[in-house]
């Protein structure tokens, strides 16, 4: 049995589908650091619900952003994760959350960077 091969014009299709989901993802990237920039905001003051938020963000940051092209936001929304995990582990550690304030600064810094460079 022969497998048919897609024509150009479903393959172009595809392509301009993901370019348009790979833009969007770029437009929403601010409003996602800034939730989770919120929630950790939250968690620092014991709220544990925001943690959990901020964790389950981070996660699906991490996730999308490889889909849409953007690897290295995947890896600092994954540092964010990392780093928003120890805290729930050992929250009364300043230095864990320290370090998870870190980690949004550098996801703050690259959410402004790709708003520059989209305007």
């Amino acid at each position: 049995m022969s497998r048919k091969e897609p024509d150009d014009r479903a393959v172009q299709d595809v392509k301009s589908a993901l370019d348009l989901l790979r833009q969007k993802f770029v437009a929403r990237f601010p409003g996602r650091v800034a939730t989770l920039d919120a929630l950790l905001g939250r968690a620092r003051t014991g709220d544990a619900e925001a943690l959990a938020d901020a964790i389950q963000a981070a996660h699906k940051l991490r996730g999308t952003a490889g889909t849409f092209g953007q690897p290295a936001i995947g890896e600092l929304a994954g540092a964010a994760e990392d780093a928003l995990t120890r805290c729930r582990d050992q929250a009364d550690d300043d230095a864990r959350w320290d370090a998870a304030e870190a980690t949004m600064e550098t996801l703050r810094e690259r959410a402004r960077a790709l708003a520059a460079d989209a305007s």
